[in-house]
C-alpha cells in the first residue's frame, strides 16, 4: 500500500510540475470600489503589480507611483534588480506597462502613501497574503496537488475550525435555522434539539452524555480537575461544565467527523433551498453517524443524570480544586 501511494503521489507530482504555469492564481484585493487581481507566483512566493495596479489599488497616479518607487531604490531601501522584472505576458489589466514589481515593492510603495487604501491593502497583505502564499492555504489545484502534506494539513485544520465547539454548534444553528421548516427560535422544541444533538455528538465518541461525562470525569483530585482540554492553563468555572474539555484527543477526533458529515448535509439542504422537520434533521444526524460506524445515541434514559446534575457537580468538583490549589501554594511559600 505505502508504495502504490508513494507512486500515485509520484505521478500527481510530476504532472503538477509538467502544467504549472509561473502564474496560476490570483490573489484579489478589494475594496468598497476598486478589485485588483495579483497573480501569484509559487516559485518565489510572492505576488506581482504593475504600476498601474498599484496606483489603482492605492487612489494615487501612476506618476505617483513611479515616484515613490525611484525614490525608494534610490534610497537603497529596494534593490530594482530583485523587485522589478518585465513580464512575458499581457498585461491582466490591458496596460501597456509590462514591468512589474513583487510584494515588498508593493508594501513598500504602500507604507509611503497616505491613502486609506494604502492602509487597507497593508492590512489585507499583513494579514492574508502572506499566510495565501506561504502556507499554500489558497484553495489552488496545482500548488495542493503537487504538495500532499500541504492538502493533508489543510484538511485536518478546516476540519478542525469547522468543528470545535464554538463553530460547530454556531454553524448548527445558523444552518438549522435555514433547513428547518418549524423552527421557532421561542419553541422548547429548538432548545431540545440543540441539546439532544450535542449527546448525539458526545455519546458517538465517548458512548456517554455530556451529563455523564462530565459526572464521571470532573475529579478535584486531578489534575486540571480531570480536564484535557486545558494544557498549562488553570481551568476556569466557564470551562468546567464544558463536556468536550474532558474528552480524549481520540474522542475530539470523532467529533470533528461527525460534526463535518453533519454540516456538510445541512448546509447542503440550505444551498438547494429545502426545508425540512426538526425531527428528520435529527434524524439524519443519527443516520450519520451510524454511516461512520460510531455508537449511536439510544436516546434518553428515565432517571438518567441531567445537565443540572453534571453542573452542580462539576462546580462543587471546582470549589475542591480551588482550595486544594490554595493548600500547595501555602505550603510552597
Amino acid at each position: 500500500m505505502a508504495k502504490l501511494i508513494n507512486k500515485v503521489v509520484a505521478k500527481v507530482t510530476k504532472v503538477a510540475k509538467a502544467v504549472k504555469n509561473t502564474f496560476d492564481a490570483f490573489a484579489n484585493f478589494k475594496t468598497e470600489t476598486t478589485e485588483v487581481a495579483l497573480p501569484v507566483d509559487f516559485e518565489q512566493d510572492t505576488v506581482w503589480a504593475t504600476q498601474a495596479q498599484m496606483a489603482k489599488m492605492f487612489d494615487v497616479t501612476k506618476q505617483n507611483i513611479s515616484l515613490h518607487l525611484q525614490n525608494l531604490f534610490t534610497s537603497g531601501e529596494l534593490d530594482e534588480s530583485v523587485v522589478a522584472k518585465e513580464s512575458l505576458t499581457t498585461g491582466l489589466d490591458g496596460a501597456s506597462d509590462h514591468i512589474i514589481y513583487n510584494l515588498d515593492a508593493i508594501l513598500a510603495v504602500g507604507f509611503q502613501v497616505n491613502s486609506k487604501k494604502a492602509i487597507a491593502f497593508r492590512k489585507w497583505a499583513s494579514e492574508v497574503l502572506k499566510g495565501y502564499i506561504q502556507d499554500g492555504y489558497a484553495l489552488n489545484g496545482k500548488k495542493l496537488a503537487s504538495d500532499p502534506a500541504a492538502l493533508m494539513k489543510l484538511a485536518q485544520e478546516v476540519r478542525a475550525i469547522r468543528t470545535s465547539e464554538k463553530s460547530l454548534y454556531a454553524q448548527v444553528k445558523e444552518t438549522f435555522v435555514q433547513c428547518a421548516i418549524d423552527y421557532d427560535k421561542d419553541d422548547p422544541a429548538a432548545r431540545t434539539f440543540f441539546s439532544t444533538s450535542q449527546n448525539v455528538f458526545h455519546f458517538a465518541a465517548s458512548e456517554q452524555t455530556a451529563a455523564q461525562i462530565i459526572l464521571e470525569r470532573a475529579d478535584a483530585s486531578k489534575p486540571n480537575m480531570g480536564m484535557t482540554a486545558m494544557g498549562n492553563r488553570t481551568p476556569t468555572s466557564q470551562d468546567i461544565t464544558v463536556a468536550k474539555n474532558y474528552c480524549t484527543e481520540t474522542e475530539l477526533k470523532k467529533m470533528q467527523i461527525v460534526g463535518e458529515s453533519w454540516l456538510l448535509y445541512a448546509e447542503g439542504m440550505a444551498l438547494q433551498g429545502k426545508q425540512v422537520s426538526m425531527d428528520r434533521l435529527l434524524n439524519k444526524l443519527t443516520d450519520l453517524v451510524a454511516i461512520n460506524e460510531f455508537p449511536v445515541f439510544p436516546g434518553y434514559k428515565q432517571g438518567g443524570p441531567s445537565r443540572a446534575d453534571a453542573d452542580k457537580h462539576a462546580k462543587e468538583q471546582y470549589e475542591l480544586f480551588r482550595q486544594n490549589e490554595k493548600k500547595q501554594l501555602k505550603k510552597s511559600a
